[in-house]
């Protein structure tokens, strides 16, 4: 601050009192960002994982972000699983992968947006999981839009073995599991409502690949009962360009289906 002080005192002697008026609030504004608070380099954390620099103080710390699919791999997931991940985002879900894999299991990321897979690679470099992890630039089935850089499209068919398989793929999540030929032990699904009325159709198609829903969620990670998923799932049929948050706002939830023949041996 004192040296922000120093410099409108040297602007108002060569300048004066006017331009001193004009510009400062945008020297403010890049020095402490529209908040007040100063825009140094910080570390932006999403559910304690650091992700990324962020200069902007409003997005730096979001403690429940993917609250849902980090629970269910702390959870479910086992010491020595191969996990495979479409849609890696930030590399949230995919610590917390590798953290319960206890490091000895596998981590497979198919992710669709080129600097987000940056993004991935800093994280498993970070949390010193980079070994265990592979990554796929890459879009699995239909195309889905992406901020950057898009990779090419996978077969769905060409999904590899795994023991988990967790999809937040915006949108995608039912053309992947109807056309995938693996059955992993479990699938942890965000289910995405959109306008092709395609995606409140999952739980049924599940049943038919022979997985029993275990538990519905919040994105938030609580738990919720089958009722007020179906009410989340709620959204507007008449808007074409197919909504990705439900009608009442709420983000997508997730669904942890596990297969039955596991259920029944275990």
């Amino acid at each position: 601050m004192d040296s922000l002080i120093n410099d409108a005192k040297s602007a108002w002697k060569r300048e004066g009192l006017l331009y001193v008026i004009k510009t400062a609030p945008g020297h403010l504004i890049r020095k402490y960002g529209p908040y007040g608070v100063p825009l140094t380099s910080r570390p932006a954390t999403r559910n304690g994982v650091v992700v990324e620099k962020k200069r902007y103080p409003n997005d730096y710390h979001l403690p429940t972000y993917e609250q849902a699919l980090s629970s269910l791999h702390t959870t479910v997931t086992k010491s020595g699983d191969t996990v495979a991940i479409v849609g890696g985002g930030y590399g949230v879900s995919a610590f917390h992968a590798a953290h319960s894999t206890d490091h000895s299991g596998k981590i497979i990321i198919y992710e669709a947006d080129g600097n987000r897979i940056n993004t991935l690679a800093e994280v498993a470099k970070r949390y010193e999981f980079e070994n265990y992890v592979e990554l796929n630039n890459g879009i699995v089935g239909p195309e889905i839009r992406v901020k950057s850089a898009p990779g090419n499209n996978m077969a769905i068919s060409d999904l590899p073995e795994c023991d988990v398989l967790e999809l937040d793929c915006e949108g995608a999540e039912y053309n992947i599991l109807s056309g995938m030929e693996i059955r992993p032990r479990d699938l942890f699904i965000e289910i995405h409502p959109n306008h092709r009325q395609i995606n409140d159709k999952v739980p049924d198609l599940l049943d038919e690949l022979g997985y029993v829903i275990h538990q519905h969620f919040r994105d938030s990670g609580k738990k919720i009962t089958e009722e007020q998923f179906n009410d989340i799932m709620e959204y507007d049929y008449t808007n074409d360009d197919g909504p990705i948050k439900t009608k009442n706002g709420i983000n997508p939830p997730v669904v942890w289906a596990r297969k039955q023949s596991f259920i029944e041996s275990g």
